[in-house]
């Protein structure tokens, strides 16, 4: 995945054939571990690469392979200029699947000559990630519970609060630091639901956050336009009572799927509603219906009552 995000790269690293990504991630991760010289790096990559996604990188193309096509190549020219006179007949052209591997080949020089280039000048990244244990305390949880029922959030949404909530703990600053396009984007990735703009709304309107906003100006050709960051502040951060949930880092968890830890956490039961039979987040135990439906009912309810009561006055 584009956007997966891993709690510790370091163990991403030293297990990569169970996880099965990318090329591009394994190149990333590489360029931050500074356990290994360049070289060391560059022959990871290439013994470790998924070649499904590599497959254009042929290296069964030999020298004389070449230098056949290349003489063919030189004799029909040399039969177009000439034709009958040069003796030999009519020459066919090199094969176009010929000339496609003489291409791959060569793509193949050039992209191990830039790769060997990249793990050279790679020494100013960040260090790998490596967290293994996040504490969520009770204040927390306790803050989540109360928007949920003050605002009737839905399953997401108490989901993306206690997410916004774990990265602010994970990194030790009341920035949740999902700021620029591509945090924002892996944040996303890591719940099972798509995340909308009005789920963030409604988490704004609860309190517990509020936005940093950072203007950058970004030229593209002769274009200039902004683009802008946005951040999400934990306002509670300063609050640390007692540990109410604690993240352990595992093989299994490894890759950060916050819907499955924000259920772990808040033990979210879920209910289906008796109406319409959609899944909802009660605000109490005896909640039967989701909000929709619930209002539907009382209205029929309502109208129902109202009729009876005018059979009654009529009866009179």
């Amino acid at each position: 995945m584009w956007y997966s995000f891993y709690m510790n790269e370091k163990m991403l690293l030293d297990n990569w054939h169970d996880y099965k990504e990318a090329n591009w991630l394994l190149k990333d991760i590489l360029a931050k571990d500074k356990r290994k010289t360049p070289e060391e790096r560059y022959d990871f990559y290439m013994a470790n690469r998924n070649e499904y996604n590599d497959e254009w990188l042929v290296d069964y193309v030999t020298d004389e392979m070449i230098d056949r096509y290349y003489e063919r190549q030189w004799a029909y020219e040399e039969f177009l200029e000439e034709g009958d006179a040069c003796g030999h007949g009519y020459v066919y052209p090199p094969s176009k699947a010929a000339k496609r591997l003489i291409d791959k080949a060569n793509n193949l020089k050039v992209y191990k000559s830039r790769l060997e280039d990249y793990f050279k000048y790679v020494d100013d990244k960040p260090d790998l990630r490596q967290i293994d244990e996040v504490i969520i305390y009770k204040s927390d949880l306790e803050v989540i519970e109360q928007a949920k029922k003050k605002h009737k959030l839905t399953e997401l949404q108490v989901q993306i609060i206690f997410g916004l909530i774990f990265f602010s703990r994970m990194n030790g600053v009341p920035y949740a630091r999902v700021g620029n396009k591509f945090k924002q984007r892996q944040f996303k990735g890591c719940f099972e639901k798509t995340i909308k703009r009005e789920d963030y709304d409604a988490i704004l309107k609860t309190g517990l956050f509020k936005v940093y906003t950072n203007a950058k100006q970004v030229k593209r050709k002769e274009i200039s336009s902004k683009q802008f960051e946005f951040d999400y502040i934990y306002l509670n951060f300063d609050i640390q009572d007692e540990a109410g949930y604690v993240f352990k880092t595992t093989a299994e968890n490894n890759k950060l799927n916050l819907t499955q830890v924000a259920k772990e956490a808040l033990d979210l039961k879920i209910k289906y509603c008796s109406e319409c039979g959609k899944p909802f987040l009660p605000n109490s135990n005896r909640q039967k219906m989701c909000e929709q439906c619930k209002i539907e009912v009382t209205r029929e309810q309502a109208r129902l009552r109202k009729q009876k009561q005018r059979k009654r006055q009529k009866g009179k």
